[in-house]
């Protein structure tokens, strides 16, 4: 088969065009004993939300069309036996993606969409290790002020703690302009609830943590003091309302999939039964 350039192809693109609007109007492209019609570029656009009057997609759907068959005709004369061999493999991927989608059709339809609290909470206790994850906890200062505070360079000075004025002046200072602060530094606590509001990635908060280092972050209005004293990992189990969504379609899933195979057979058995005019 010759090969021919962009040019040259969606030259012979525009007189196959051409011709066929003259034989046939629904015929929007030809190539040897093919016809592409326009049912079946109005199908195209509809199957993923197109424009049927999208001239560029038009032509793209024609293109990769005549594409597709130019390659059937080639492989069909280089080697008609794998061709054959290609088409019986279609046919057995799309006959299982079809069974899946009545599958899930059936199953949407009659599997019980509702999850009471009782099966949420029983599947909860059930997978309780499922749900442990591991936390930083930790002892350290932050706080939280505008960035119009004269005081900033001083306060960053006194987050490193050399002596117990320091801890004074920060402990003034927050109650005089922290929108936001935590000065108990002898007491544990969890980190992410101590930087939830603070313009900071992961990766920073394991580097500040295993450091037991100070930083400032700042963001539009605002300046974020943290210094870490001590960290421990603490492995938790995640509250219930965290995993309360994955639960529920933990569960469905669990009940479509207990009964997927059921289902499978029942289709098989409709679909032969309603054609029963086939020889099976």
């Amino acid at each position: 088969m010759k090969i021919v350039g962009k040019a040259a192809f969606l030259g012979s693109l525009s007189l196959l065009l051409i011709n066929c609007s003259f034989e046939k109007k629904e015929v929007i492209a030809s190539i040897g004993n093919f016809d592409l019609l326009e049912s079946d570029f109005i199908d195209y656009v509809n199957a993923f939300g197109y424009s049927v009057a999208d001239e560029q997609i038009r032509q793209q759907f024609i293109e990769d069309w005549l594409l597709q068959q130019s390659i059937s005709m080639e492989l069909e004369r280089v080697n008609p036996q794998k061709l054959n061999e290609n088409r019986f493999k279609t046919e057995q991927s799309l006959k299982q993606l079809n069974l899946f989608e009545l599958e899930n059709h059936y199953l949407e339809q009659k599997v019980d969409s509702v999850v009471t609290e009782d099966e949420i909470l029983a599947f909860y206790k059930e997978n309780r290790d499922n749900y442990v994850q591991s936390s930083y906890i930790v002892k350290a200062l932050y706080i939280k002020i505008p960035d119009t505070i004269p005081a900033i360079k001083y306060i960053e000075r006194s987050f490193m703690l050399k002596n117990d004025k320091q801890r004074a002046d920060i402990q003034k200072y927050g109650n005089l302009y922290a929108s936001t602060f935590y000065l108990e530094e002898d007491k544990w606590i969890f980190l992410e609830e101590l930087v939830r509001d603070m313009p900071i990635t992961e990766e920073q908060k394991i580097e500040i943590v295993k450091s037991k280092g100070q930083a400032k972050f700042k963001d539009k209005n605002d300046v974020f003091f943290l210094n870490v004293l001590d960290f421990r990992i603490k492995k938790t189990t995640a509250p219930l309302d965290f995993e309360r969504e994955h639960i529920v379609k933990h569960i469905k899933k669990r009940r479509i999939n207990s009964i997927r195979e059921e289902v499978r057979q029942k289709i098989l058995n409709d679909v032969k039964a309603n054609n029963s005019n086939s020889d099976y």
